[in-house]
């Protein structure tokens, strides 16, 4: 029904005739008479959805992405039903219209274009390390054959999608695929079970749209991997590791020790509920003064903590002021990676894990399973060893050596153009050298 409370009569009018228009096949009159509906009421989903329409007819399909994004977000279940559909018809359209164009990946130097959730690029983990970060690995190990840039999907031979991204980055991905790039789906989170928003994108149904386009699926768990798989996806899902964060403020030497214990990230999804335990055990039993690095507007009811506000500069400065990290997830959360136990050890802080799955196996390859801890016994026995400061230095650098052969740049740089480009793809690079 297009009348609306508190909608003005020309409004309604206008969006009346632009109907008529389409009813007619007069699809530019028609989205010029949603536009001028749009301006004296933006709120109908239905008015939103019926522009998209119009410029979908036009073959304007990057503008009607973004209309039915947002009558996506506005509208009902029938309406965002719409508007799903107009979304999914527009990538099968722009997947016939790049294969009508000139074929991708002909140039003697292979493109990634990676693209990052929409987000502030340095408050986003997943954008710094696994594409920003991934990019500069890439072209230190693979250049000059292969190039990697964040952004600038248009000439791309390979486009890399991180988490999610807008109905209008889809149809462009869609728009290559169809001239021949490659299409990479990096999925950090368990966004198919997401219910809701995320990063203002209804999530779950991007999660389909996106694997449905791509060619492989790279994960930073084998958790995330068994999740993405139970989802019936029907393309290669591979193991890619993060690359290791804050590199360039990386500060490998030992901290001193300290009766001083940092928590850092965030709070959410029983991340520091699941740590609550060991923090107060740490402040009540071993006397350590307690830091939370953190949004502080996240964490108002644990007074008895000192709580800091995250930022990315001068972070790892502010982290060694501590002689112990605390890194905690919930067992429900058990697909999250390593990387906040990787920036305490590349950093010199010693660390203690709980709950995770991918820490403790880390741990375990390492050789230091105990300082994966689930009760307040295994707690005390992970401080007792470390009050050793010949285990503690040894700890330290012998996780550091592991860290770096599984998450520096080389590894994970071969990783992703040896194993997901060369081998699940087929996409022909020379291999690196050993050395490299």
């Amino acid at each position: 029904m297009i009348a609306r409370t508190g909608t003005s009569r020309r409004a309604r009018a206008l969006a009346i005739f632009g109907k008529a228009l389409q009813a007619a096949g007069l699809w530019r009159p028609a989205g010029a008479a949603y536009k001028a509906a749009l301006r004296r009421d933006n709120r109908p989903a239905e008015w939103r959805y019926r522009l998209g329409l119009s410029r979908e007819h036009q073959k304007r399909f990057a503008d009607a992405a973004a209309d039915y994004e947002e009558a996506l977000a506005r509208g009902n279940d029938a309406e965002r039903a719409l508007a799903q559909a107009g979304i999914e018809r527009l990538v099968h359209k722009s997947l016939a219209a790049g294969r009508s164009l000139s074929g991708a990946g002909t140039s003697a130097v292979f493109e990634i274009a990676f693209l990052p959730a929409p987000s502030k690029f340095k408050n986003l983990a997943s954008a710094r390390i696994r594409c920003n970060y991934m990019s500069v690995a890439i072209n230190e190990h693979y250049a000059p054959q292969v190039r990697a840039v964040i952004g600038e999907p248009d000439r791309a031979s390979a486009i890399v999608i991180s988490q999610t991204c807008s109905a209008k980055t889809l149809v462009a991905c869609a728009l290559a695929k169809g001239r021949g790039a490659r299409i990479i789906y990096d999925c950090c989170d368990p966004y198919a079970d997401h219910e809701g928003v995320a990063h203002g994108i209804y999530a779950a149904e991007r999660f389909k749209d996106i694997a449905d386009l791509a060619d492989a699926i790279t994960v930073p768990t084998q958790a995330m991997r068994k999740r993405v798989v139970g989802q019936r996806i029907h393309v290669p899902v591979v193991l890619l590791p993060d690359t290791i964060d804050y590199q360039e403020q990386t500060q490998p030497g030992l901290v001193p020790p300290t009766k001083s214990v940092v928590w850092f990230g965030n709070p959410g999804r029983g991340n520091l509920e699941s740590g609550l335990w060991a923090l107060k055990a740490l402040e009540q039993r071993w006397g350590y003064a307690v830091t939370l690095i953190t949004d502080p507007s996240k964490v108002e009811d644990l007074a008895d903590f000192v709580v800091e506000p995250w930022a990315y500069d001068g972070f790892v400065d502010r982290l060694r002021r501590h002689g112990l990290a605390l890194i905690s997830q919930d067992s429900a959360a058990n697909y999250k990676s390593e990387n906040r136990y990787v920036v305490s050890i590349m950093n010199g802080i010693p660390a203690i894990s709980s709950g995770s799955e991918s820490i403790s196996a880390l741990l375990h390859r390492g050789g230091f399973a105990e300082m994966q801890v689930d009760d307040d016994r295994e707690l005390d026995r992970a401080i007792e060893r470390l009050s050793d400061a010949s285990f503690r230095s040894n700890y330290v650098a012998r996780m550091q050596d592991l860290i770096r052969k599984e998450f520096g740049p080389a590894a994970v740089a071969t990783c992703f153009v040896e194993g997901v480009l060369m081998q699940k793809l087929g996409v022909p690079i020379k291999r690196r050298a050993s050395g490299e």
